[in-house]
This record gives C-alpha cells, structure tokens and sequence, in this order.
C-alpha cells in the first residue's frame, strides 16, 4: 500500500512539472507573437472567409484592420498561395514615414525595379536577359538621380499658405472649394484641403519629373514581362499606408494605381480605415483609387 501510494504521488509530480512546462511554452508562444512581422514563422493565419485565397489573385486590394489583427501574416502568408509565376515585393511604410511623398514613390519604384533585375538571369548567353538587366539596372541609377534631387518649393505655396491662414482665422469654409473627408468639422475642411494643395505643390519639380517618366516606367515594366523567362504578375505588397502623412497617402496610392494600370502588377496596401484617405478631389481632379472600382476591400 505505502508503495503504491509512493508511486500515486512521483508520478503526480512527474505529470505536474510537465503540465507547468507546457504552460510556459505556451505562454511563450503566445508573447512571442503578440506582434507579427514579415519573416515570423511557424504561425499560421486562421482564415475562416478565404482571405488568403483572394489575395493570392491577380486583383487589386486593399486590407483595413485595426492593429495587432493579422494584416502582415495575411499579406506574408497570402505571397506564399500564389500562382509559380507570380512575384512578389513587401514594402513597409514604418521604414520611410519620415520622407516625403515623391520619396515614398521613388522607394516603391525601386523596389520595383530591384525585382526585375534579380527576376532576369542576366548573363551574356542570354541576350535579351542581360539586356533587360542591364536596363532595370539604368532605370534604378536614374532613380538614385532623381532621390537625390531636392524637394523644390513653389510660389504657390507661399499663396496657398496665406489663404489658408485667412480662411483659418475666418472660420468659414468657401462652398466651391473642393473638400476632403478626413473626418474633420466643416470649419475645417477647407484648411485641410489647403493644406493638401500645399503637400502636391511644394514638390512639384520632383512630382512633375516622376510624371513625366511614368510611361517610360510602365513601357519598360511591359517589355521585362513579355521576356519568356520573366514571371507573368508581381504582386506589390505596401504595408502600413497609415504611417505616411494623411495628406500624402492619396498621392502615393494615385501613383501605384497608374503604374500598376493595363500591367501585370497589382497593388496591395494594408492600413487602418479611420485614419486612411485613399481617394480624394483636389481642385476638381481625382487622386487615388476608389473602393470596389479600383480595388476590392479586405475587412
């Protein structure tokens, strides 16, 4: 009986310190991933609506979610579903929130750029491979050129800035000025709307050259995909939109709209709804993209 009960309480301890090792593993599982980032692993997104399957598609998205839900483990996990010739880049916008707009751009072209390069084999048996190469390689020199450029301010800034400090301390908003929702007052809509006037103004020159090359961009992007040893779709991946200035993220995301448009590249931006502006009518032109007609929202 004495044995017995001996045996009744080691085994006890034995199965009681492997239960408490058990807990601490967990606990340190779940710590551990409390925050996800892109190169996490060994944890899987729960996909209960398919959303892994519909960002493995050749659409446009764009994913809204709070923080901490899971939008880089979507975003990470989805480039891994998608079709062999498929691509894809990971942009984080927390790496660049600091510069300013046509920086941002000339961040994405880049990496855009990189891609191709690393895509083709490149070597002098290849022609049209190392021809291609060297040509990316060309295009990512001249936008080395272009980011050293200052950022260059306009007459009309100094303008729109005393405007927009009139009307500020007039407290009205003018009726035809073309306004912005980005969930302010009405007293203060057309100071915003301002001030993003300002925002495109004050980098013109570089804003105005990164315009002007756009379809030199896109003829070469087309030709690098017409190459028989290229993949067939690149899937650009821009995390965290939310982090660039408000006033800015309408002009970043026209931007890769209009270079990803009639091409085989797709965007997918990941924000917070509330604090995002994807769309927006300055001076009665349209900048962005709208929801469902240029993309497919991700809730």
């Amino acid at each position: 009986m004495v044995r017995r009960n001996f045996l009744r309480l080691h085994w006890g301890w034995r199965m009681n310190d492997a239960m408490e090792a058990k807990k601490s593993r967990l606990r340190t599982l779940i710590t551990e991933n409390l925050r996800i980032q892109k190169n996490t692993t060994g944890v899987d997104f729960v996909d209960s609506r398919s959303l892994i399957s519909d960002l493995a598609a050749k659409q446009n998205h764009v994913v809204f979610a709070r923080r901490g839900c899971g939008k880089t483990l979507l975003l990470t996990q989805s480039s891994t579903r998608t079709a062999d010739d498929v691509n894809t880049i990971y942009l984080n916008c927390e790496d660049f929130k600091r510069h300013s707009f046509p920086n941002v751009l000339l961040e994405i072209l880049q990496a855009v750029f990189s891609e191709m390069a690393k895509s083709v084999s490149g070597t002098y048996r290849d022609f049209w491979g190392f021809r291609r190469k060297r040509l990316a390689r060309q295009i990512l020199a001249d936008l080395n050129r272009i980011k050293r450029m200052p950022d260059s301010r306009s007459t009309s800034v100094k303008r729109a800035r005393s405007e927009s400090s009139e009307k500020s301390r007039g407290g009205n908003a003018s009726a035809n000025s073309p306004l912005v929702d980005l969930g302010l007052s009405e007293t203060n809509r057309a100071a915003t709307t301002m001030s993003i006037e300002m925002a495109y103004d004050e980098h013109y020159e570089k804003l105005e050259e990164l315009n002007r090359e756009l379809p030199h961009y896109k003829e070469k992007i087309g030709e690098f995909f017409d190459c028989e040893q290229a993949a067939k779709a690149l899937f650009v991946q821009i995390d965290d939109l939310y982090h660039l200035e408000r006033v800015n993220q309408a002009f970043v995301v026209d931007y890769v709209h209009r270079l990803c448009k009639d091409l085989p590249l797709f965007f997918r931006f990941a924000t917070l709804r509330h604090v995002s502006t994807l769309y927006v009518d300055n001076g009665g032109q349209p900048f962005g993209a709208q929801e469902r007609h240029d993309y497919q929202p991700v809730n």
